[in-house]
This record gives C-alpha cells, structure tokens and sequence, in this order.
C-alpha cells in the first residue's frame, strides 16, 4: 500500500484519501495514485474523436468536428459540409461506424448572408420510432418527421416538411429515405438547393446505450 496521506506539522500537503479514480475510469497506458496511495495503470479505451479523462483526472473534448463523443450512453458527430455544386438530394457519410441509425439531425446555413431563390437554409430529421421504439398513430402510424426552412426569394422564409408514415421504401415518407446508420440525406423536397460555397453545419445525435 501506498502513501495516500503527508501532514508537516498541524498542516495537510497531501491527502489522497477522497480521491475517486480507479484503473477503469483512466485512460489506457496512463498512471495515477488511488485513494489508498497505490500506483495505478488506466484501462479504460476510447476512440478517434472521444470524450477521454487524461492522467490528471480532466475530461479532454476533441478539438474539431466530425467525432464520436459518449458521455453517459448518448453519443453524437458534428461535421462541417460546403459543397462544390449546387445539388438537390446530397448523402453526407457519417466519420464513424454506427450499429443505428441516428435518432435526431439537424444541418443549418450559417454563413449569415442573404440566400438566392430556391435554396435550402435548415434540415431537421426526428427518428420517433429509433428514439422511442413505439409509433404516433392516429389511423396511420407515424415513425418519425422532417422539417426544413428553405427560402423562396432573397427575402421569403418558408417552413414545411414530411411525416415519415413507414421505416422502409424510398419515397419521401419513409425513414430509409433520409437516414441510416451510415449517412443521411437532407432532402428538403422540389427545386430547392444547397448551394455550392456556401457552409452548413450538422449534428447527429444517437439514442443513449444505457
């Protein structure tokens, strides 16, 4: 056993006692002193783009988008996407391997300039099904919705969007339409664009594992 506890005099310059890392809360390859003052070799793991604890205890955020944070079972990506033609029906791929679909998207416009005719400026998709695993029915199941802003002129802000009435198919009210577990599709429906240059930003949140 280590030494967890040093006192000079009446005064305390050391006191481990209350401290609360253990071997599976530090990082792989990283050492440290328990509570009891014995040397310890982390063994938790993490990935690319991961919340990670480093050797002193502090929670590490990755410095850039695109990765896979957990923290308590919820685990997201953000990317950053400008594209090099105007298009209609892109498919962003996701950084990382998912065993799910994502339960909610959101990708906006954020170069804060007025938009031509026609161009899309907000994609959100809600999963309710992936989320919830049970359906909104009234009649007709829904299994989840998009929603989109888009202008119609310079100056014209409309709202709309689809009620996702089946998981599978591909038509626009059909989950697999939008999303899988590798990518998504903001499709905001017509002759709408996202336009070439300009930089939109998406998050993609996944439903919580524990």
């Amino acid at each position: 056993m280590g030494i967890n506890k040093v006192q000079y005099g009446n005064t305390t310059l050391i006191d481990l006692t209350s401290d609360t890392v253990t071997a599976d809360k530090l990082m792989q390859g990283y050492t440290a002193h328990d509570r009891t003052g014995a040397l310890i070799t982390g063994t938790a793991t993490g990935g690319g783009g991961s919340v990670i604890q480093d050797q002193d205890g502090f929670i590490v955020l990755p410095p850039d988008g695109g990765g896979s944070p957990s923290v308590g079972g919820l685990v997201y990506e953000t990317g950053t996407w400008t594209p090099s033609e105007d298009i209609v029906e892109p498919t962003i791929n996701f950084t990382n391997t998912h065993s799910a679909r994502p339960i909610s998207i959101v990708m906006c416009d954020v170069n804060g300039t007025t938009m031509a005719q026609y161009t899309n400026a907000v994609f959100m998709y809600t999963g309710l099904y992936d989320a919830f695993g049970t359906v909104v029915t009234s009649g007709t199941d829904y299994y989840g919705r998009v929603n989109f802003m888009r202008y119609s002129s310079g100056t014209t802000l409309s709202t709309g969007g689809f009620n996702l009435t089946s998981m599978t198919g591909t038509v626009t009210s059909a989950v697999s339409y939008f999303v899988s577990s590798a990518s998504f599709k903001p499709y905001i429906g017509g002759s709408y664009y996202w336009r070439a240059g300009r930089t939109y930003k998406w998050i993609a949140v996944w439903a919580p594992t524990t």
